[in-house]
């Protein structure tokens, strides 16, 4: 997780959740992402995105959400420049559809013209207005929910998909505990404790993911103290289990 913005606003989540964390303010020296020091000994915390792996025919999720997001910012500045009202606007993209660079300009401008040709409310008390396929909408795109600003001059064009929520397996976290245990060889130099926490966040780039029955409940291989899955937008935690024979 090469963002520190990222990574401290995911401590602050896990601190909601866990009064273990100590209350100190940690150094960050890479690796771990965050060391804790007190009286009692030093606590690493190495923090990592799970991003849900394409089928190898398929285009990566972190790609096809930047482009859904890039499109829909392009979509908001023609529909401003072209004279339309300050909007609350989310777009739900037709996750069956792969996107190109070279399809960006066109889905943007049939978007906002979309947007442009309805009917839409001036106010946020208004009734939202959905615009759907039917209503010369690109085929990438399946439906589009328009508020009013609450000021007349807020905005905001929000990119989504259409609700599809991939299964995390035991395996998808397994390979990322594996990814990572490198990781684990440097930062025991200087930690007394060492967790790993797998960070699942429902609006970053990847495909909307949730861990699975199995998952939740399987025993994983690692060296980690505690292996913990957080999802910092709820916030919530759950600690994974480690085989016994592994354990540090």
């Amino acid at each position: 997780m090469p963002d520190k913005d990222r990574e401290r606003y995911c401590l602050s989540q896990l601190r909601k959740c866990l009064s273990a964390i100590p209350a100190v303010e940690p150094f960050e020296p890479e690796p771990p992402d965050f060391l804790f020091r007190t009286d009692d000994g030093n606590l690493g915390i190495e923090l990592t995105s799970f991003f849900y792996p394409p089928d190898p025919s398929e285009q990566p999720q972190q790609q096809l959400q930047s482009l859904r997001k890039y499109i829909t910012k392009k979509a908001e500045e023609f529909h401003a420049e072209a004279g339309g009202p300050a909007l609350y606007v989310s777009v739900y993209f037709n996750d069956h559809y792969q996107l190109r660079n070279k399809d960006v300009a066109r889905i943007a401008g049939q978007l906002a013209n979309s947007v442009l040709a309805a009917s839409v409310p001036r106010v946020l008390q208004a009734q939202n207005v959905y615009l759907s396929s039917s209503m010369e909408l690109p085929p990438e795109i399946i439906d589009v929910r328009v508020n009013g600003s609450v000021d007349g001059t807020d905005r905001l064009w929000y990119a989504t998909s259409s609700g599809w929520v991939a299964p995390i397996s035991p395996d998808h976290v397994q390979l990322e505990i594996n990814r990572k245990l490198p990781k684990a060889v440097a930062a025991r130099k200087l930690c007394d404790e060492f967790w790993l926490v797998i960070v699942n966040d429902a609006f970053e780039k990847g495909a909307p993911a949730e861990l699975t029955d199995a998952a939740r409940t399987h025993t994983y291989t690692h060296t980690f103290d505690r292996l913990l899955w957080l999802e910092p937008h709820i916030p919530r935690v759950l600690d994974l289990r480690c085989s016994p024979d592994l354990a540090p």
